[in-house]
């Protein structure tokens, strides 16, 4: 608990955050946020899945399964509707796939 707090303190200091005020669910939220604001405000987002990939990489050793369920219930939802709004943004009409269908018949010989 004392090295959260280090590193708490030491990161998120100049946010007015402190491991001291992460007490509750409206304190974590506002942290996310925060989070999330400096995240997407950096020079290189697209280290973004890194940094997400290694958040989670213990997160079992933290947290039961119906917790861990909710993240990736919340997560699949951003995904859907990220894939959703890409493919509305492709425009133009979409492709009708049709099926091949090979139709044989006699030939008929005349003798």
């Amino acid at each position: 608990m004392a090295a959260e707090a280090d590193i708490t303190d030491s990161l998120f200091a100049d946010m007015g955050i402190t491991s001291a005020s992460l007490i509750g669910e409206k304190q974590y939220t506002e942290f996310g946020k925060k989070v999330g604001q400096t995240l997407f405000a950096g020079s290189a987002p697209y280290r973004i899945p890194m940094f997400f990939k290694e958040l989670t990489r213990d997160l079992n050793k933290h947290i039961d399964s119906g917790e861990i369920k909710d993240i990736l219930d919340s997560m699949t939802a951003i995904y859907n509707e990220k894939v959703k709004q890409e493919k509305e943004g492709k425009g133009g009409p979409k492709k009708q796939t049709t099926k091949a269908s090979l139709k044989a018949g006699k030939i008929a010989a005349n003798s």
